[in-house]
C-alpha cells in the first residue's frame, strides 16, 4: 500500500513535465463528436489539452509526431476504469460466490 501511495505522488509530482509538450497524433480514422469520422484525420494536443482536430495538420515546428498507421483515434474518451485501490479481487462479490481472492 505505502508502495502504491509513493508511485502515486510520485507520477502527480512528474505529470505537468509531461504535459508541458505538444503532439499531433496521426491515425487512419478519426471519430470526432461533430459528423462524420475524419479518415485520415490528426490530433494536435498541446499542454495536455487538445487544441485541434483536423483532416490534416501541420506538425508545429519542435512538436513530436505520432503515426497510429492503420489506428482509429478517439479524441476526448477517458477510461474511467480503474482497479487501483482494490485489496483482493476486483470484483466485490468474487468472495461472496467462493471464488478465492489474494485476499482470502
Amino acid at each position: 500500500m505505502k508502495r502504491q501511495l509513493l508511485l502515486t505522488l510520485l507520477f502527480l509530482a512528474l505529470a505537468p513535465a509531461a504535459f508541458a509538450e505538444e503532439f499531433v497524433v496521426k491515425a487512419a480514422k478519426v471519430y470526432t463528436q461533430a459528423g462524420a469520422p475524419l479518415a485520415p484525420g490528426a490530433v494536435r494536443i498541446k499542454d495536455g489539452k487538445i487544441v485541434e482536430v483536423a483532416a490534416t495538420i501541420a506538425t508545429p515546428p519542435g512538436a513530436k509526431e505520432i503515426d497510429l498507421g492503420n489506428g482509429v483515434l478517439i479524441p476526448g474518451l477517458i477510461d474511467a476504469h480503474t482497479s487501483i485501490g482494490i485489496d483482493g479481487g476486483t470484483s466485490e462479490s468474487t468472495a461472496e460466490q467462493g471464488v478465492p481472492t489474494n485476499a482470502s
